[in-house]
């Protein structure tokens, strides 16, 4: 059926969604910062109890003016890095999307072959509910960056 032949796929979506730069709770980014050798840092993101979603929305000029980032190269590796988690993320996605979309055709196909029942409605509409999730998520990381 439809969504067993979907829940590995589904399955790998949801975990890279978790890991996802934008769901990052505050001790998170404090350990991420740790591991981009900034923590001088800490006290700055931490007064301001910064988040993952919090990091996908910075730029330079936030870093600079309210987190008192004033390494130019400081606030550099920062936006490089939460770029290069977004673009990866993206790259997560769309694999995972295409990955759903084969096994819909290839299930449309093995169906063609043998006879069997067209696939019905709802497992189309299940289906597109799958691509149009991954690509609200792909849309939010793409705005970020």
């Amino acid at each position: 059926m439809y969504n067993s032949n979907l829940t590995g796929s589904l399955e790998t979506f949801g975990n890279h969604v978790q890991s996802n730069i934008s769901e990052w709770n505050h001790s998170e980014v404090i350990n991420w910062l740790k591991g981009l050798n900034l923590s001088n840092l800490l006290t700055n993101f931490e007064d301001h109890k910064i988040n993952g979603y919090d990091l996908c929305m910075l730029n330079s000029t936030i870093l600079k003016e309210e987190l008192r980032v004033n390494s130019f190269h400081d606030r550099n590796v920062i936006l490089k890095s939460v770029k290069e988690h977004l673009l990866n993320q993206c790259n997560l996605l769309i694999i995972n999307l295409v990955q759903i979309s084969f096994k819909y055709m290839e299930k449309n196909y093995e169906m063609r072959i043998f006879n069997d029942k067209p696939t019905s409605l709802g497992e189309i509409i299940n289906y597109f509910k799958d691509v149009c999730n991954i690509s609200q998520v792909i849309k939010f990381l793409l705005r970020s960056l």
